[in-house]
C-alpha cells in the first residue's frame, strides 16, 4: 500500500454505565489483530491507539510496535477552573479549623470554578482581597502557599495556561510511559546574573539568558529524547524550567543558604519521586552547588551524581557533550 506510518485503532470498548472510560476488547485480540498487520507490513511504523499498558511491554517489543497511548492521561489533567475549585476548598478548609468565617460566594458552591461570566469574575476577585486579609491575620505558611497558586493561575495568560497544560502532559507521558522503556537523565543548572530584560515575566528557561541557557534553547534536548532539566536560584529555589518568573537581581548569601539547602533537597525528592532517572548531573558554581549536598540521601541508590569541572567555558562544553551522549 505504501504507507510508512500506520497507526491501529478500532482495538478498544467502551466500558458499560461510564462516559469516558474505554478498556481493551480482549487480549487474544489484540495480539491477533497486530500479528496479522504486522506479517503484512514486516517494516512498517505501527502505533497501537490506546492500548500502552506496562503489562504489554512484551507485545509491543515482540510485534516492534513503534508507540502506543492510552486515554487514562486524560484524568491526570486538571483545567483551571478544577484547580481553582481545589485551591479554594482547601483555604476554606484551613478558615474553618482556625474558626474563620468564609466568604460564601456562587464560586464556593461549585466544583468546578469558572470565570466565564462578568459577574463570576468580579465574585472571584472579592473573594481573592478577602483571602489576602485573611491570610494577614492567619500567618498560616500553608495558607499563604495555596493562595499565592491562586493568585498566580489568575494571573496565568490563556498561552501560559496552554504552555502549562503541555508540561503537565508531557511530565505524565515521561512518567508514566517512557521512563518504563528506558532510563532518564536529569540536569540541573543554576540561574544566571544575565536575563532577558525585554519581557517582565516568562518562563525560567527563557528568562534566564546566561551561555548556558543559550545552549540549551539552542540544542533542546529536552522533552523526549530522555533528558529532564531543573533550574536552582536564590529567588525562586528549586524549579521547573516552564515555570513562569519575573525580572529580578538576587545573588545566594551564606545566610540563606542552610535554609535554601534544606528546601533544595525537599524539592529534588519530591521531583524525582518515581521517575526513572540513572544519571544526574549537577552543572553550576560552587555557591551553588553546596545546596546539593546530601543529594546521595534523596536519589534512587542507582542513580549516579556527577558534576561539572573548571571555568564557566569547561563547564558548559562538558554539559554539551554529556547531553549529546545516548
Amino acid at each position: 500500500m505504501g504507507y510508512k506510518n500506520i497507526a491501529i485503532g478500532g482495538l478498544l470498548a467502551k466500558k458499560e454505565n461510564t462516559a469516558r472510560f474505554v478498556t481493551v476488547r480482549n487480549e487474544s485480540f489484540l495480539e491477533k489483530v497486530t500479528a496479522e498487520i504486522r506479517s503484512k507490513y514486516p517494516k512498517d511504523w505501527l502505533f497501537l491507539l490506546g492500548c500502552f499498558h506496562s503489562k504489554r511491554y512484551a507485545l509491543l517489543k515482540k510485534y516492534k510496535i513503534f508507540g502506543a497511548d492510552f486515554k487514562g492521561w486524560i484524568f491526570n489533567y486538571k483545567n483551571p477552573a478544577e484547580k481553582r475549585g481545589r485551591l479554594i476548598k482547601h483555604l476554606e478548609k484551613i478558615e474553618e479549623e482556625n474558626f474563620v468565617k468564609p466568604l460564601k460566594t456562587i464560586l464556593s458552591k461549585n466544583k468546578f470554578h469558572n470565570l466565564d461570566t462578568d459577574d463570576a469574575h468580579e465574585e472571584f476577585l472579592e473573594l481573592l482581597k478577602y483571602k489576602k486579609k485573611i491570610s494577614k491575620r492567619l500567618k498560616n505558611k500553608e495558607y499563604d502557599e495555596k493562595l499565592n497558586q491562586l493568585l498566580q493561575l489568575e494571573k496565568n495568560s490563556e498561552d501560559e495556561l496552554r504552555a502549562e497544560r503541555f508540561e503537565e502532559v508531557n511530565r505524565f507521558l515521561h512518567k508514566k510511559i517512557y521512563s518504563l522503556m528506558k532510563p532518564k537523565k536529569l540536569l540541573v543548572v543554576s540561574c544566571s546574573q544575565r536575563k532577558k530584560i525585554e519581557m517582565n515575566r516568562m518562563p525560567a528557561v527563557e528568562m534566564y539568558d546566561g551561555p548556558m541557557f543559550r545552549m540549551i534553547r539552542k540544542h533542546k534536548p529536552f522533552n523526549y529524547n530522555g533528558v529532564d532539566l531543573l533550574i536552582v536560584s536564590a529567588k525562586y529555589g528549586l524549579i521547573r524550567p516552564t515555570q513562569q518568573i519575573t525580572n529580578y537581581d538576587k545573588r545566594l548569601s551564606s545566610d540563606q543558604i542552610p535554609t535554601l539547602q534544606k528546601k533544595t533537597l525537599i524539592k529534588l525528592e519530591k521531583f524525582t519521586k518515581n521517575e526513572n532517572y540513572n544519571e544526574v548531573m549537577l552543572s553550576m558554581g560552587k555557591d551553588y552547588l553546596c545546596l546539593f549536598d546530601g543529594i546521595d540521601n534523596v536519589l534512587p541508590k542507582k542513580c549516579v551524581v556527577k558534576t561539572t569541572k573548571g571555568k564557566i567555558g569547561q563547564k558548559l562544553h562538558s554539559t554539551k557533550i554529556w547531553l549529546s551522549k545516548k
